[in-house]
């Protein structure tokens, strides 16, 4: 739906549920927010990554660095 509309949008990992099933989180911005979208979801990532044992990649800093 995002996507049809033009907005940008991505998911996050944000470790399991009770029945060890994967859970997410959607980020959606303003339409050509994509930088902003990159820099919020590398925030993001750093936060939930040590409440849900998600490994954060070397690369977030990387897009955090392009995004600006």
């Amino acid at each position: 739906m995002w996507s049809q509309l033009g907005l940008p949008c991505l998911s996050l990992p944000a470790g399991r549920g009770p029945s060890g099933l994967p859970l997410a989180v959607q980020l959606i911005a303003a339409r050509h927010a994509d930088p902003a979208l990159l820099r919020e979801a590398a925030w993001v990532e750093s936060v939930l990554a040590p409440i849900a044992g998600v490994a954060v990649p070397s690369s977030a800093s990387a897009a955090d660095r392009e995004a600006r």
